[in-house]
């Protein structure tokens, strides 16, 4: 076989119409005689199952790098989610940037016991209301205290 049969669309067809090959070999060899490449034309046919894998395992390598990308840059938007009854406040505070103890104090809510944070929804069981009101009251915290910081208040939410 010359170079000249090797690049051609005509050496493609006789491996199509070949010796029954995989249908994988067809359809990649219909894809590299578009690219054409010869030598990977020859790769797919000698080795259809390893080169399958190879773009398979290629492409979800790819996707794991896209996905690192992302998260190493930040491209999620960094917006912290809504808040939840499983919540603590130290978990609100760290989403949005601001001093746990400061939100506990401007809310009136009671501060970890024993080094023990409480969650927002043993907070409402504690006082007797529902789960909504305290979370509630913490957004309502969180946006004072957020647009005290954007007015160059103290931060503290205390009537500014």
């Amino acid at each position: 076989m010359t170079h000249e049969d090797t690049n051609s669309d005509a050496f493609a067809s006789r491996i199509l119409i070949g010796k029954g090959d995989h249908w994988t070999v067809s359809l990649l060899d219909r894809v590299l005689v578009w690219a054409k490449m010869p030598g990977m034309r020859q790769m797919f046919r000698l080795h259809p199952y390893l080169s399958v894998a190879f773009v398979l395992s290629t492409l979800v390598a790819i996707g794991f790098l896209v996905n690192a990308a992302i998260g190493i840059l930040g491209w999620e938007g960094n917006r912290p989610g809504p808040v939840r009854p499983w919540m603590t406040v130290g978990l609100v505070a760290e989403n949005w940037g601001l001093e746990p103890r400061e939100i506990d104090a401007a809310a009136g809510l009671p501060v970890p016991v024993d080094g023990r944070p409480f969650t927002l929804q043993e907070i409402a069981d504690q006082r007797g209301v529902p789960v909504e009101e305290i979370i509630q009251l913490v957004e309502d915290t969180v946006r004072q205290m957020r647009r005290a910081e954007h007015h160059g208040g103290t931060g503290n939410g205390a009537g500014e």
